[in-house]
């Protein structure tokens, strides 16, 4: 589905990162993406978490027609 990137790829988005952020910033940038990406696995974790350990949530949200829509509403 996506293709690999190759070291060439790699090399130019780093140039890019650094000429978009400069060498001075990129301490900075990088720790706030490493913060943001933990934060992130921690976030779907307890979801995980939580959906596991909770009986009522299914899986999958029930589809209902568009009538039968209508008559809950009316």
């Amino acid at each position: 589905m996506f293709p690999t990137l190759g070291i060439g790829e790699l090399l130019l988005v780093l140039a890019l990162v650094l000429l978009l952020f400069g060498p001075g910033k990129l301490p900075q940038v990088a720790q706030s993406l490493g913060e943001a990406v933990n934060r992130f696995r921690n976030g779907t974790s307890k979801v995980t978490d939580v959906k596991a350990s909770d009986p009522k949530i299914s899986e999958a949200p029930s589809k209902a027609s568009a009538s039968d829509t209508i008559s809950q509403i009316e």
